[in-house]
């Protein structure tokens, strides 16, 4: 129901988790577990400011980097990625991972609508899609997804150069690294003007966002809310609602009628959540 990409590895103690998209609340107001009663009741004590940080994170940015010692903390609570004394594990871990991403070539880092057009391509699936390297240069993709988790404005000009890289997936871990910077991504915000324009879907719904980020919410949610229009599949409905949900901008749906930007089932529970007044920091209750 809403775009999100993490990848872990645990030795049996140790565990690693890297948050590929660090600007996303853990929970993204999804319908299943929004729909039992221990997510509403938890909401609202965090709303009421009664939880504790370990309890709050659930709502809130994650961080880039986890790194847990399972034996003294089972519940992942206490993340020690910044710690000094873990830097060599943090290190050797991190390495771990993305020996184990190449190695399977990790097809997860394809952005969903690219993946369904390939996998609508008469001739082509996106397993035989994901083995060329000219389709899926996978260690140039996982080192700008890697940057753009970092959430470090020091990446910027790496990020600006990979959004007008030939590769689609590149550009749009590249676009991903600007809408995880905010406001701190406003010195390319020229090259994010460019990509709303963008032959890849992704990309361009990525910069819609980074656009409302730059304090251009209006016009960002009225282009996602056009390509939710003239969205063909559920998930690239899907997408563009979720960009709407994203930047807070709920009320541009609210008059629209759904089969106008609903192509799904899932774009419809996103489309209704909207219209019932909530986005990715506001729940509410709906059918």
């Amino acid at each position: 129901e809403a775009p999100d990409t993490r990848r872990g590895i645990t030795d049996g103690r140790w565990k690693l988790i890297r948050n590929y998209e660090p600007d996303r609340p853990r929970f993204q107001m999804l319908f299943f577990p929004w729909h039992q009663a221990g997510q509403p009741a938890q909401w609202r004590e965090f709303a009421a400011g009664r939880t504790t940080p370990a309890q709050s994170a659930q709502f809130l940015p994650q961080s880039p980097v986890e790194l847990y010692d399972t034996l003294t903390d089972p519940h992942e609570v206490h993340n020690l990625a910044a710690d000094p004394a873990a830097a060599r594990r943090l290190s050797t871990m991190q390495k771990q991972l993305d020996e184990q991403i190449l190695a399977t070539r990790d097809l997860g880092f394809l952005p969903e609508p690219l993946s369904a057009r390939v996998d609508r391509e008469r001739g082509q699936t996106i397993y035989n899609y994901g083995q060329s390297d000219a389709n899926y240069p996978l260690q140039e993709i996982l080192a700008m997804a890697t940057l753009a988790s970092a959430q470090n404005v020091d990446n910027l000009p790496h990020l600006r150069k990979g959004v007008v890289n030939a590769n689609p997936t590149v550009r749009y871990w590249a676009m991903v690294g600007l809408r995880a910077l905010g406001k701190e991504a406003a010195p390319a915000a020229s090259q994010v003007e460019d990509a709303l324009k963008d032959p890849e879907l992704s990309v361009r719904l990525t910069a819609m966002v980074c656009r409302g980020n730059l304090g251009h919410k209006e016009e960002a949610a009225q282009l996602l809310l056009n390509e939710a229009r003239s969205a063909k599949t559920d998930v690239d409905s899907l997408w563009a609602l979720d960009g709407i949900k994203f930047l807070g901008m709920e009320a541009v749906v609210k008059t629209v009628p759904s089969k106008e930007i609903a192509k799904g089932h899932y774009s419809e529970r996103t489309c209704k959540f909207l219209k019932a007044g909530g986005n990715m920091q506001h729940p509410v209750p709906f059918e």
